[in-house]
């Protein structure tokens, strides 16, 4: 599943090059198809570490309700990506991701085979 994504992302990407808002949405949600990524994001502070962390964390809370969701969240852990570790107080910090939602609704996208090469 968790390739799958990471091939449907690069389709999405490359098919959303001139929509810069679902383009924007794509590429603020990349770094959960590159571990490397990630984990430079996680090492420097970046900010788009904690949109990420706040995505998986608010991904991981729905879990029960959505089974794609629940599987794609353990195979980002298994691939090394952090579940949880972002307190309440550092989320309201930093929690001004207005797409919040529209991310969850384009990860579950992803996981389906809309965008297959």
């Amino acid at each position: 599943m968790y390739r799958q994504f990471c091939k449907n992302l690069k389709n999405y990407l490359d098919i959303n090059k001139s929509d810069s808002y679902r383009y924007r949405l794509g590429k603020e949600i990349e770094a959960l198809s590159d571990i490397k990524l990630y984990n430079q994001l996680k090492e420097s502070n970046k900010d788009e570490y904690f949109k990420i962390a706040i995505l998986i964390n608010e991904m991981s809370k729905l879990k029960e309700e959505n089974s794609d969701i629940r599987k794609f969240i353990w195979e980002l852990w298994a691939y090394g990506f952090e579940l949880g570790g972002i307190d309440d107080s550092i989320r309201s910090n930093r929690d001004n991701d207005d797409d919040l939602h529209e991310k969850i609704k384009l990860v579950n996208l992803l996981l389906g085979t809309h965008y297959w090469n």
